[in-house]
């Protein structure tokens, strides 16, 4: 995680510490997924019990209408499992997510969808290190740096450089 680039933007436009640590995570979860086949049991040593209850009385509740939901319980149920990575399972655990008349809830399709992330996850009080880091005197110069080379991309004056530099 950079300050420059994932950090400071986000703090200009005035978000908070957890609102930024939810959009680097979103950005991550898009773009490091990979191939992880689980089964109830390996999800249940993962995630907590009842987030693997709840999906497994939202796909018994699916099932009966769905033959795909049908498949999917039974491969959960076998050694081979799903893939958690794979695009249609992650659409199929959002669409129970959305549907109010099932158990599983967002929060829980994210942690089950999350085990087939490859990096590190950010928390607010991680990216709020890294802000306290920043904001240390000995940072100060590459602050007041980084302000008026800012202000030169966007295709300010010296002058307008200077005054920036000078305001951190």
């Amino acid at each position: 995680m950079n300050y420059e680039t994932d950090i400071l933007p986000r703090l200009n436009a005035g978000k908070d510490a957890a609102t930024i640590a939810g959009e680097i995570n979103a950005e991550r979860r898009a773009s490091q997924i990979s191939l992880r086949r689980l089964s109830y049991l390996g999800l249940s040593a993962l995630l907590d019990p009842a987030i693997v209850r709840r999906l497994i009385a939202t796909l018994d509740a699916a099932a009966a209408s769905d033959v795909l939901v049908a498949e999917t319980r039974n491969f959960l149920r076998s050694d081979s499992g799903v893939d958690v990575g794979n695009p249609v399972t992650r659409s199929m655990l959002d669409q129970f997510a959305a549907n109010e008349q099932l158990p599983l809830t967002t929060e829980d399709a994210t942690a089950i969808k999350d085990l087939a992330y490859l990096g590190t996850l950010e928390t607010a009080e991680s990216v709020q290190g890294v802000i306290d880091a920043w904001n240390t005197p000995a940072n100060q110069w590459q602050r007041a740096v980084s302000a008026g080379a800012a202000v030169i991309e966007a295709g300010g004056t010296v002058a307008e450089a200077i005054a920036a530099m000078e305001a951190v």
